[in-house]
């Protein structure tokens, strides 16, 4: 048998100095693996691969906790958050990410916000969705219990947790809760694109409010995820589903100014995550490969199986 000879982080993106990827081939079929990578990097594919490989029985997405909070407000309301956020400098925003009283002092400015308010009915969550809204990583103490309050539903199962892990001083609290509840984590999957991409791929992703189907507005012409029809407006692109020709929408959170956010988090971050995750098995996959099963399929099985070669190259 060949030696796996692990991948070093540091090969890959200065981001994960010291981190060592794809030491032994993968053999805890069934167990709850953790799905890691910034905002954009391209999860949704290799994840859901990854789940049906290895058998488990859900694909959890944290931000899902958000998006079901947002659907309680009007297109409006959302805009309002985010006006607060585009009047604050970096500094300031950023100081958000603690400073609840200011938040809620912003919010209360004018009568939309005390309806918002009402309506969510629950401070915590009011605060969760000003953060998200704006790209900041919810603070811990409003994030943790949300998350909990989720997970507890699926007790006893075997999962892929997308997002779930944010910042170091989650991993302890994360993986208490995978014990409580006998989530069994047997690895980590980081998948990895270049962060000069990741932006605009970010901000190019469109969905069906019929079908469902997502698309990118940065894909080539004739690729499946390329819009019909696309257009400009307000300094975006946009377009019209390719099989009913409804126009497409943008996740709420999917705009320049909270993705840029979003991706100077998960910089500050991942590092020291995945130090503190310990001897945890982890392993990297690239996020930019062509958007096929039978390519996610072999990128994944390479990965997996620590084919190092070809998972490097699928890097570049």
């Amino acid at each position: 048998m060949a030696e796996i000879i692990p991948i070093k982080g540091e090969i890959v993106n200065p981001l994960y100095k010291g981190i060592l990827f794809n030491e032994r081939k993968y053999t805890n079929r069934g167990k709850s693996i953790i799905l890691l990578g910034c905002s954009g990097a391209g999860k949704a594919k290799p994840g859901d691969v990854t789940v049906e490989r290895f058998g488990l029985e859900n694909h959890l997405e944290s931000g899902d906790i958000f998006r079901n909070i947002a659907k309680k407000l009007t297109p409006e309301e959302i805009d309002y958050l985010k006006n607060i956020g585009k009047k604050l400098g970096k500094e300031e925003l950023e100081s958000m990410r603690d400073n609840h009283t200011e938040i809620l002092y912003w919010i209360d400015e004018k009568g939309i916000g005390q309806n918002l308010r009402d309506k969510i009915n629950d401070e915590r969550k009011t605060i969760a969705i000003f953060q998200s809204s704006n790209g900041l990583y919810v603070n811990d103490e409003i994030y943790m219990p949300l998350a909990e309050e989720e997970l507890v539903k699926y007790k006893g199962t075997q999962n892929l947790f997308d997002g779930y892990l944010r910042t170091p001083e989650q991993v302890p609290w994360f993986l208490g809760i995978s014990e409580k509840y006998g989530f069994d984590v047997g690895g980590i999957l980081l998948v990895e694109a270049p962060v000069d991409l990741i932006a605009g791929r970010t901000v190019g992703r469109l969905k069906c409010p019929d079908c469902k189907r997502g698309y990118n507005t940065t894909a080539e012409e004739g690729h499946i995820l390329r819009p019909d029809n696309m257009f400009e407006r307000n300094g975006l692109t946009w377009g019209y589903c390719v099989d009913d020709l409804v126009e497409l929408t943008r996740r709420d959170d999917d705009y320049p100014k909270p993705v840029n956010q979003r991706i100077s988090e998960f910089e500050r971050n991942a590092n020291r995550m995945l130090i503190n995750l310990g001897d945890i098995l982890k392993y990297i996959v690239s996020g930019t490969l062509e958007y096929r099963d039978e390519v996610f399929g072999q990128a994944i099985k390479n990965t997996f199986e620590c084919n190092n070669d070809a998972v490097l190259r699928e890097l570049k």
